[in-house]
């Protein structure tokens, strides 16, 4: 029997959260996509291939060591730090107070006091493989500001670079520090929602462009990982060439995309996996990875059926072709419509229960 490595993720991953909403009372609707491309469907699934050697399976840690946090509505709130009591493989960094705002908040003055409690914390707790997530324009560094922008990022965060160096000096300066403590580094953040992009293709281009070329000067052993988008439905996959050009694809080691099927998917959700996977697998040969996973909605599913899902959806991302799936997210800050991972729910039960 595998045994399955547990891989917990650290980052707030509310990101993906404000992308897979329905309409509430708590939440705000669904932002608008960036670029609504148009084409052909998709080509349909067909049978999942072998699975990859070394497949693993993670977790969102929304807040590891605690702190401040903007929240949704724009309010600021103080959380604990939390870590979850079984053993964890490795961590992303995204939405855990760790984005280029956070980090240089003013031109050429930097903070480095969360990122480095997040790696003293993954250092404690045994963890040696730390993914960080570079995105998040500062607002002193952005072209414009928008409505759609991140609440809890702030105006100006989906906003491309006023000056491209900037954005070279923040990646070069980063990469620089964390050498040999930060081993993969993810560009971009579902650039498909302008919540979290509003420049065009080809400027995400150039930010890929200089960010592979820096990670790659200072630190030759990372991994250099850029995220696809957002995919909740069919119709979501012909926006991923959009973003992954061929060209794009080429300067990673790895591609990424986020998936949230909703709970009518679930039953036949390895289509929409195997989908996915041949979308990525048409524009470039690189192993693919999915940097977020839950089911919309899932935390209406009773008790048992969330279970099975946690146990059984991994299996599916792998059977699919992907090299490792991220759950989000423990202790999750955001609406509670997802999978629950908190102590005593039923996902986390599940996920304890998986060797």
């Amino acid at each position: 029997m595998r045994r399955w490595r547990r891989v917990l993720v650290v980052g707030l991953a509310i990101a993906t959260l404000a992308a897979c909403t329905t309409t509430t009372t708590d939440v705000p609707p669904e932002p608008s996509t960036a670029t609504q491309p148009s084409g052909s469907a998709s080509p349909g699934p067909s049978a999942p291939e072998a699975a990859p050697a070394g497949f693993v399976t993670g977790l969102t840690i929304p807040w590891a060591v605690g702190g401040e946090r903007i929240r949704r509505d724009g309010t600021k709130g103080n959380d604990p730090g939390e870590w979850p009591p079984f053993p964890v493989a490795a961590t992303r960094l995204w939405d855990a107070r760790t984005t280029w705002l956070h980090l240089e908040p003013a031109d050429d003055q930097w903070s480095w006091t969360t990122l480095d409690a997040h790696l003293a914390k993954a250092e404690q707790e045994g963890v040696d493989d730390v993914t960080l997530v570079l995105g998040g324009t500062p607002r002193w560094a952005a072209v414009r500001t928008s409505p759609d922008d991140a609440p809890w990022l702030g105006p100006g965060s989906a906003s491309p670079p006023r000056d491209l160096e900037q954005w070279r000096e923040y990646v070069r300066t980063v990469a620089a520090r964390y050498v040999g403590r930060i081993d993969a580094y993810e560009i971009g953040n579902e650039p498909n929602l302008a919540t979290f992009w509003n420049g065009t293709p080809s400027q995400f281009a150039e930010l890929v462009t200089v960010a592979a070329e820096e990670i790659r000067a200072a630190d030759p052993q990372a991994t250099v990982a850029v995220n696809a988008g957002l995919v909740r439905r069919p119709d979501d996959l012909t926006a991923l060439a959009t973003w992954l050009t061929p060209a794009v694809a080429d300067l990673a080691d790895v591609v990424t995309v986020h998936v949230y099927p909703s709970v009518p998917q679930v039953g036949r959700v390895i289509d929409l996996l195997v989908a996915t996977r041949q979308q990525l697998r048409a524009i470039t040969d690189r192993p693919a990875w999915v940097t977020e996973v839950n089911v919309r909605d899932g935390s209406s599913l009773p008790p048992d059926e969330q279970q099975r899902v946690v146990a059984d959806l991994p299996t599916a991302i792998e059977a699919a072709g992907f090299d490792r799936a991220y759950w989000y997210a423990w202790t999750d800050l955001g609406p509670r419509r997802l999978i629950q991972f908190a102590p005593g729910s039923p996902g986390a039960d599940a996920l304890a229960a998986l060797d």
